[in-house]
């Protein structure tokens, strides 16, 4: 009996914490200290929370080693800024000894409090609010149709973002399908949903939709006055002839098979 109650209350809430020190600095406009109660329960954070999550065991500790296996494009990608140096973010638990349906609850009213990357609402990098439901990323985003030039919000978005970016290497710069795991994930899932997904102009002309006359339309528009190199051209003529030979000799096996 004693050990069915122990189990029932193995579950935690936890979350990663982003610690670099842009963030600390307050040089984006978020804050670094959180202090709140949630049911009671005082909940304090430092620094810039960026996922939440709930589990059992070695759970907090498994975004870090399957990352390879990672999904999720926002928390890959925050792992990745962050990873050159373990100093950058932290990880702990919020609260402990909790049962499964506690856990879940307080994952999820987390995650409401600071809104999510996915639909728009806040800063976490989480795909779910609550286990098993998936966010709504058809929602619009607050900076809909917004323009740095038209509202200082994305302005200065857009100007942290470049401070922050400057000089860092891209993630997966130098590297290939064949000496990194994750780009060949990512090319086999690219690959696959580009076989169950033919492209949405085949079969359709300038004569019978719109939207493909509208496409040539403003090609040919783009392309007065561009000046074609005869470099470009003998490319183009190569290109050319090597389809059309390819089609011969595909016509002349055709016929002898025949």
């Amino acid at each position: 009996m004693n050990n069915t109650l122990l189990e029932d209350r193995r579950f935690y809430v936890y979350v990663y914490v982003d610690l670099s020190l842009e963030i600390l600095l307050k040089e984006l406009p978020y804050e670094t200290y959180y202090s709140f109660f949630i049911d009671n329960y005082p909940i304090l954070i430092f620094g810039k929370p960026f996922y939440i999550g709930k589990g059992s065991g070695k759970r907090i500790e498994s975004h870090i080693k399957n990352l390879n296996k990672e999904k999720n494009i926002y928390k890959l990608n925050y792992f990745n800024d962050l990873s050159n140096d373990d100093s950058l973010f932290h990880f702990y638990r919020l609260k402990d000894h909790m049962t499964q349906k506690e856990a879940y609850d307080l994952e999820h009213k987390l995650i409401l409090h600071f809104g999510t990357i996915y639909d728009g609402t806040g800063i976490l990098t989480n795909k779910t609010k609550r286990h098993g439901k998936i966010i709504n990323c058809n929602r619009k985003s607050w900076n809909t149709g917004l323009t740095k030039e038209t509202d200082e919000r994305v302005a200065k978005a857009g100007k942290n973002i470049s401070k922050k970016n400057k000089g860092k290497k891209a993630w997966n710069e130098g590297l290939t399908k064949e000496t990194d795991e994750r780009l060949k994930n990512i090319g086999k899932n690219i690959s696959k949903s580009r076989e169950r997904k033919p492209p949405w102009n085949k079969g359709l002309t300038k004569e019978t939709d719109e939207r493909v006359k509208k496409n040539a339309e403003n090609i040919s528009i783009a392309l007065v006055g561009h000046i074609v190199s005869e470099e470009s051209k003998d490319k183009m003529r190569k290109v050319k002839s090597k389809k059309e030979n390819n089609y011969e000799n595909c016509t002349r096996t055709t016929r002898k098979n025949k």
